[in-house]
């Protein structure tokens, strides 16, 4: 994603500029921005102020792999790896109906009957069934 050479607080300020009365034109030429930049930015940040900003900033976090660094999310990779071993380059598919039927069935077979280390060797069906017989003894659940 293209890094913008203005902060939020910086738009902000800019946009304040044509709540003051410049024109629009005159803003985007003394930034150096065009029209479709600051209408963009009004969408995005109009109404607020710059501590606005920064709360918003800080309140959403972007977690982002970079590309060619697919160990930074394991499971997911594991997930991949492992569809693309035992689903994807064990069959020819000729269509998209074919495939999605392959991989559905695939999909039911793993979540359903196959035991899972993360699970401690039990199926998930069997996981969930000694989960709600232990929260059914207990008398709460978890």
């Amino acid at each position: 994603m293209k890094r913008s050479r203005f902060s939020e607080e910086q738009n902000i300020g800019i946009l304040k500029k044509q709540q003051a009365g410049l024109r629009v034109v005159e803003i985007c030429r003394r930034h150096g921005i065009s029209d479709a930049t600051f209408y963009t930015w009004r969408s995005r940040f109009g109404g607020m102020e710059g501590s606005d900003a920064r709360r918003l900033k800080a309140a959403v976090e972007w977690h982002h792999i970079a590309p060619g660094k697919p160990q930074r999310n394991g499971f997911v990779e594991s997930l991949n790896g492992r569809l693309r071993d035992e689903c994807l380059n064990e069959h020819l598919v000729r269509s998209l109906p074919a495939a999605r039927i392959i991989i559905e069935a695939w999909r039911v077979d793993y979540n359903t009957c196959r035991p899972h280390t993360s699970l401690g060797g039990l199926t998930p069906n069997a996981f969930a069934t000694r989960s709600r017989q232990d929260q059914n003894q207990n008398g709460f659940w978890l």
